[in-house]
């Protein structure tokens, strides 16, 4: 599950705790809390991790220098229960003039923790223009932090991991895109690892000009799921549209949903989180804005209901103050959906 975390700040970190996917990927989202973490360096969060009533783990990436772009090495941070940091480790690929971060950080069964990020740069919102990475970043760390394995795949000449999950065997599926910079030539990316970091196997996707997976779960029939956009060229009535596909244990499409005139209006959409629901369909969420508002100013967080074949049942939209996006969603006992994401915190509840 992908959820937006940290905003930038100088000599410090604000992070908004939305915890998520443990072992199996489940549909959970422990409560909101704010950590503040003093430091002479610049600290960017991605994910974090509740570990079970001992504190949470913190993964994003850190620069030397908070004024200086680009970024340095991937980092995690370890927090206790009454959010006092206990530490920190800073990685990078061995021998690779790189630069790395980590983008989810997952909880293994043996007490350490399996993260997943890029090396070459960081990587901005998916619809940024400019990506920089070259290959995806997979690394394992014990308890404390200390580095038990490190492992890098690269697909194509721009390789991105976006979201991943982790499955209760200790298998790890990663969702990105592999392909060039330019619409056309981009598809979407899965890859699925051993606990130990071997590639089992890799899958790519294509659909419209180009294609991009922004998150991945394990699904209760041991498949997975993903959601993504599609970017087309300029003269598209759109320039960004939903996807979303139903994959089986194998990474094999068993359906797919392209966006397009289905979702109603003609507007641009971004997928951003997906979660089966207990109906044994999926709702995602993310972000939606007009066509002609080219950079999004003022985008509204949306969801939308599928069925476990693939059929659209509902779309919903929350506009909020400026910009409005969703990054992660619940079921609640009641089958209603919660959707949380920017400006945080926003919590918008809407009924299935």
């Amino acid at each position: 599950m992908r959820r937006y975390l940290g905003i930038w700040m100088t000599g410090a970190v604000a992070a908004v705790l939305l915890g998520g996917c443990e072992e199996t990927c489940e549909n959970t989202i422990s409560p909101i809390a704010e950590v503040y973490i003093a430091s002479d360096l610049g600290y960017v969060a991605r994910d974090i991790q509740p570990v079970e009533g001992d504190g949470h783990i913190i993964a994003g990436f850190l620069a030397v220098d908070s004024t200086r772009r680009p970024y340095e090495d991937a980092l995690l941070i370890r927090t206790g229960a009454d959010g006092a940091l206990q530490w920190t480790r800073s990685y990078a690929v061995p021998g690779a003039d790189a630069l790395e971060e980590a983008r989810s950080v997952h909880l293994a069964g043996d007490g350490g923790y399996v993260v997943v990020g890029n090396s070459g740069g960081p990587v901005w919102e998916p619809e940024g223009l400019f990506q920089l990475p070259i290959q995806i970043l997979a690394f394992k760390v014990d308890g404390l932090g200390e580095e038990l394995w490190m492992r890098t795949v690269r697909a194509a000449r721009l390789t991105i991991a976006y979201g991943s999950c982790m499955n209760a065997d200790g298998s790890f599926a990663i969702a990105g895109c592999s392909g060039e910079q330019i619409p056309g030539d981009r598809g979407a990316l899965l890859i699925k690892m051993n606990p130990y970091g071997r590639e089992l196997w890799r899958r790519t996707f294509l659909a419209g000009p180009a294609l991009s997976a922004t998150d991945v779960i394990s699904t209760t029939d041991g498949g997975y799921a993903i959601v993504g956009f599609v970017e087309y060229f300029s003269r598209h009535p759109r320039r960004w549209d939903l996807y979303v596909a139903k994959l089986d244990e194998e990474g094999n499409r068993e359906w797919d949903f392209l966006g397009g005139d289905r979702l109603g209006i003609a507007r641009n959409w971004f997928g951003e989180s997906i979660v089966q629901t207990n109906d044994g369909g999926y709702a995602v969420t993310g972000r939606t804005y007009d066509v002609n508002d080219r950079f999004g100013a003022t985008s509204n967080l949306f969801a939308a209901k599928f069925d476990s074949g693939g059929d659209l049942v509902w779309t919903s939209t929350a506009p909020g103050p400026l910009t409005t996006a969703g990054y992660a969603l619940i079921e609640d006992t009641d089958d209603s959906l919660v959707a949380r994401g920017m400006p945080t915190p926003l919590v918008l509840s809407m009924a299935v």
